[in-house]
């Protein structure tokens, strides 16, 4: 997948759901509040044979995921919201630096010959 093609699919993911969009059925509330939520999704992960996985997971896996296909620091960071590519590259080191190793061999094989 292209970086323009992560970018518009995680914006058209990202967005917020309509008042018309799918609800998560609560046999008493209308409103969802956080824990119910988080409890809806983990059992539907540990069903599915996922495990137990909470909301906000998806959002690092998405990160992870974008970052280690290559779409730059600067264009992730964004979607998250944070303030600036440092923020990002402390949180997600982990998947940045095999990405180190990558760019030192595509020096090795310039320098090298």
């Amino acid at each position: 997948m292209s970086p323009a093609t992560a970018t518009c699919t995680w914006r058209r993911l990202a967005r917020p759901i309509a008042r018309s969009g799918p609800r998560v059925p609560h046999p008493v509330r209308h409103t969802l509040d956080r824990t119910y939520v988080g409890h809806y999704f983990s059992k539907h992960t540990t069903a599915a044979g996922l495990g137990h996985w909470h909301p906000h997971e998806l959002r690092h896996s998405a990160a992870s995921l974008l970052l280690a296909q290559g779409v730059p620091l600067k264009v992730v960071s964004n979607l998250l919201g944070h303030s600036g590519i440092a923020i990002t590259a402390d949180i997600y080191s982990h998947v940045l630096a095999p990405l180190n190793d990558e760019a030192a061999a595509a020096m090795d094989r310039v320098i090298g010959g």
